[in-house]
């Protein structure tokens, strides 16, 4: 009996720990929105105005994207309350950082060759030719969905495209 509970604990904790960090991403470009990408594998760290995005939730200084928003707070309840009534997003600017190389030097050449797969290509801890990688800093306007108690999914404008996150009840 005691295997049993200890077991149905064990599930729920690692249920909670996961369900509270990862995420899922969407792309804008060409004019539309593609679908979520489910179980993108991704997970995040940091606080509401300044996180990375990043694969591996063991080493979080391997990161995919750092995301910097300037002046940003929470606004109160009654803010908050209108934004949700009006389906007005808040809106924020920033910087979105990443890697790129020699081959890849913007976002959406960093994707294989469909962009269902993660902009993965530049990551350097994921090549084997040696070759250097860089962080590449672009400015961002960042668009967040209005939310109840605190944001959910931000939309990240930069280079003529759109990335967007949705986190799954990340508490900072």
């Amino acid at each position: 009996m005691k295997r049993i509970y200890l077991t149905v604990i064990l599930a729920l904790f690692v249920n909670c720990v996961f369900s509270s960090s990862w995420i899922k991403t969407a792309i804008y470009q060409n004019g539309i929105w593609y679908p979520w990408e489910e179980g993108s594998g991704m997970s995040q760290s940091g606080t509401w105005d300044y996180f990375t995005v990043h694969s591996s939730v063991y080493d979080p200084s391997k990161f995919d994207f750092r995301i910097t928003i300037e002046n940003f707070s929470i606004p109160d309840k009654k803010v908050r309350k209108d934004h949700i009534r009006k389906n007005e997003w808040y809106e924020y600017s920033g910087y979105i950082e990443y890697w790129i190389d020699d081959d890849h030097m913007n976002f959406l050449s960093t994707f294989p060759s469909t962009w269902k797969v993660l902009p993965n290509q530049a990551l350097p801890w994921l090549k084997y030719d040696g070759r250097p990688s860089i962080i590449k800093k672009s400015r961002a306007i960042i668009k967040i969905q209005p939310y109840e108690k605190t944001p959910v999914v931000y939309n990240i404008w930069f280079e003529g495209i759109g990335y967007a996150f949705y986190f799954f009840q990340k508490y900072y």
